[in-house]
């Protein structure tokens, strides 16, 4: 895929969550029923549309099937079950509860590997040698990645309205705009990577809040011992003593 359109979609998602973070971390009002439901049309009718074209794409004629050796039609295989996984996956509901932005850099993503792999199967030649290095292309694309990066994706936006510090917001922009950039290519050190950054980040997070829940909870403000401890002892010293 175009990498100068993964570089903007990234840079334009991380001033949009830049933006949501430096505003007040109050939860966003909740869309109307209509707005909604035309969503809802719209993105059914663009799948649909998209879903014809991906079948198109994906298809290999019967002329040309005929003239690929075995291990063409084998990595021809291969390549259209990822492209088909692929395509599935632009329909799952799990994509669809990401925060629209984020919805839609991950969807970008996807479309593009889609018609990478469609391009490598229309691609596949019959001539001698060709074949050696295709395997190794059509491996290096692992549609599978993209459950963990929105599995990430989704606990980092959630993350975003809690973060108690400038440093920790910071952090989990630019791990949400990593993850955003992410693409069935992405190595598994590149998801481990960003995995161990989303456990730092949440535990920083839940650690702060536990510290102010301590501070504001159980304070010596509120049970110290200046309302029912020495003074009132001392009030009834006096009391006592003072008496004849």
């Amino acid at each position: 895929m175009n990498r100068l359109i993964r570089g903007s979609v990234a840079a334009a998602l991380a001033a949009s969550v830049a933006l949501g973070v430096a505003s007040a971390p109050a939860a966003a009002a909740p869309k109307a029923a209509h707005v909604k439901a035309e969503h809802k049309a719209a993105k059914a009718g663009k799948a649909k549309a998209a879903k014809a074209d991906r079948a198109k794409a994906g298809k290999v004629s019967a002329r040309k099937q005929a003239r690929l050796t075995k291990a063409e039609r084998r990595l021809t295989r291969h390549a259209k079950r990822k492209h088909a996984y692929l395509g599935r996956l632009l329909d799952a509901r799990k994509l669809e509860r990401l925060e629209d932005t984020v919805e839609a850099a991950v969807r970008t993503n996807i479309e593009g590997d889609i018609a990478e792999l469609a391009g490598l199967i229309e691609g596949i030649a019959p001539a001698a040698g060709e074949d050696q290095t295709k395997p190794v292309d059509v491996r290096a694309y692992r549609p599978e990645v993209y459950h963990a990066v929105i599995n990430q994706l989704r606990m980092a936006t959630r993350l975003t309205d809690r973060a108690a510090s400038a440093e920790q917001a910071g952090a989990l922009v630019d791990l949400v705009t990593t993850l955003s950039g992410f693409d069935a290519e992405t190595k598994r050190a590149q998801l481990r990577a960003s995995k161990r950054m989303l456990i730092s980040v949440t535990t920083a997070v839940e650690e702060a809040e536990e510290t102010q829940t301590g501070e504001t909870g159980t304070g010596e403000t509120g049970t110290g011992e200046t309302g029912n401890g020495e003074t009132g002892t001392d009030a009834g010293e006096t009391g006592a003593d003072g008496t004849p």
